[in-house]
C-alpha cells in the first residue's frame, strides 16, 4: 500500500451502531481483547450524507468519483459535508492527479487533507473547549 491508500472495510450492520467484532479477525494486534475494546468504544461524532458514485475512464486509467452531501455532527455541533472523492480502480497515479489538477482549474473546488471524519474528531475536541 502507498502513502496516498489505506485499508478499508465494510460489513453489513443491522442497524447504524458499529461492531467492531465483525471486523476481519486480521486486522487486531494478537494481544488486543476485541470484546473488551468494543465495550470501551464510544461514539464522538457521526456523518450524516448522501453518495453519488461515477467510475470514469480517463486517459488509461479507471478513476471512481463519489460525490458526499451531508453534515458532520458531535453533540450541538455540526459541520456541512460538500465533498468530491476520487480513488483510482485502476490504471497510472499521475492519470489521478490530472484529472484532480483539471477539476481545480474548474474553480470552486480546493483540496482538503482531513477527512469528515477528521472534521468530526475536531468539532468534538472544539466543543469540549468551547463550554
Amino acid at each position: 500500500m502507498n502513502g496516498c491508500q489505506h485499508p478499508e472495510y465494510n460489513v453489513p450492520l443491522a442497524n447504524a451502531t458499529l461492531d467492531i467484532r465483525l471486523l476481519p479477525a486480521d486486522v487486531w494486534p494478537p494481544e488486543c481483547d476485541v470484546d473488551a475494546l468494543a465495550q470501551a468504544l464510544h461514539p464522538l461524532f457521526s456523518t450524516h450524507f448522501q453518495r453519488e458514485q461515477w467510475v470514469i475512464a480517463y486517459h488509461q486509467s479507471l478513476i471512481e468519483i463519489a460525490f458526499d452531501q451531508g453534515e458532520v455532527a458531535a453533540g450541538e455541533l455540526s459541520e456541512p459535508i460538500l465533498e468530491l472523492e476520487m480513488e483510482l480502480k485502476a490504471g497510472q497515479t499521475d492519470d489521478l492527479l490530472a484529472l484532480s489538477q483539471e477539476l481545480a482549474e474548474w474553480g470552486g473546488i480546493a483540496l482538503r487533507i482531513q477527512s469528515p471524519a477528521g472534521c468530526g474528531s475536531l468539532s468534538t475536541t472544539v466543543g469540549a473547549f468551547a463550554t
